[in-house]
C-alpha cells in the first residue's frame, strides 16, 4: 500500500490510469493492424482472388469509425486529465504561497512576526544596509489583560499594531515579536537624529487612549534603539542591545526612549518631549 501511495504522489495519478491510457494509445495504433490481418487470414483461406482481398468501401468506413472513436476517447482522456493536472498544479501553488505567507506574519495582528523580522534584518546587514532596530514594550498592558480580559487584550494589541503601522514609513518593517513586545527595523537611514525621531513618532501614536468596547484604555510604551554596526555586528547582537536600552528605559517613565551613545545608554523622556511640543 505504502509503495502505491508513493507511485501516487510522484506520478500523480493511479498506476491503473497510466496503464489504461497505454492500453488505449496501443489498441488505437494496433487496430488497423489487427483488422487488416484478420482480412488477410481470411482471404488466405478461402477462394478469394487477390483483386478480392482489398477493403470494401463499407468495411473502410466501419474501421475508420473505430479508429476515430478511440482516438477520439483518448485525446478526451488527456485533454482532462491535464486540465485537471493545471488546476491541482494551481491549487498546490496558491496553498504554497499562501503558507509562506502566513509563516512570514503574526496571526493575531498581520504585522511580520519574528522569524521574518530577523530575516529581514540579517539581510539588511548582509547587504551592507544602514539599519536601526527599535524595540518597544507596552507599559500598562498587563493590568488591562487582567482586568478586562484577553479578548480584550487581543484587541488592544490589534488596536496598537494599526497605530504602529501608520506611523511607520514604508520601508520600515513592523514586526510583533510576542506578548506586548514589538520591533520596528528602520532601512537605509544613517542620521541617528532622525532614528530618535521615528522612534518618538511610534511613542506619540500612543498618547490618546484606545477605545474597545465602549472603555478607553491607556498604555504607554518604552522604546529601546540600538543601530547597525555601532552597537552590533550581527542580528543577535543588535537585538540583544536594543533590548537592553528598552529595560533601562522601561524602568524610567510611561513613555520612554533609551539609545546608546558609545557603551552607555541614553534616556529620553518621551512624554516630557511630547507636552512640550504640545505647548
Amino acid at each position: 500500500m505504502s509503495a502505491l501511495t508513493n507511485f501516487i504522489k510522484i506520478i500523480g495519478r493511479h498506476p491503473l490510469t497510466s496503464i489504461f491510457d497505454l492500453s488505449l494509445a496501443a489498441f488505437t495504433m494496433s487496430g488497423a493492424v489487427a483488422l487488416a490481418l484478420a482480412y488477410d487470414l481470411e482471404a488466405m483461406w478461402s477462394d478469394m482472388t487477390p483483386r478480392e482481398r482489398h477493403l470494401c468501401g463499407e468495411e473502410i468506413v466501419g474501421l475508420a469509425v473505430l479508429l476515430g472513436v478511440c482516438v477520439t476517447i483518448f485525446i478526451w482522456r488527456r485533454l482532462l486529465e491535464d486540465r485537471q493536472d493545471r488546476a491541482r498544479w494551481q491549487r498546490t501553488d496558491a496553498e504554497l504561497q499562501e503558507q509562506r505567507f502566513l509563516a512570514k506574519i503574526d496571526p493575531l495582528t498581520g504585522l511580520a512576526n519574528r522569524r521574518e523580522f530577523l530575516r529581514t534584518l540579517e539581510d539588511c546587514i548582509a547587504a551592507d544596509t544602514a539599519a536601526s532596530v527599535l524595540l518597544l514594550d507596552l507599559n500598562g498592558f498587563k493590568q488591562i489583560n487582567d482586568t478586562y480580559g484577553h479578548a480584550v487584550g487581543d484587541d488592544v494589541l490589534k488596536a496598537v499594531a494599526g497605530r504602529f503601522s501608520e506611523a511607520a514609513r514604508s520601508d520600515d518593517v513592523v514586526a510583533r515579536l510576542g506578548g506586548d513586545e514589538f520591533s520596528v527595523l528602520v532601512r537605509d537611514l544613517s542620521d541617528q537624529h532622525q532614528v530618535r525621531q521615528i522612534g518618538r513618532r511610534f511613542a506619540k501614536v500612543l498618547a490618546e487612549p484606545i477605545l474597545v468596547d465602549g472603555h478607553q484604555h491607556s498604555v504607554g510604551v518604552a522604546v529601546g534603539i540600538a543601530n547597525w554596526p555601532d552597537d552590533g555586528a550581527t542580528a543577535a547582537a543588535l537585538l540583544k542591545k536594543a533590548d537592553a536600552a528598552m529595560y533601562h528605559a522601561k524602568r524610567s517613565t510611561a513613555y520612554a526612549m533609551s539609545f546608546f551613545d558609545g557603551n552607555a545608554p541614553r534616556l529620553e523622556d518621551v512624554g516630557r518631549v511630547l507636552s512640550q511640543n504640545a505647548r
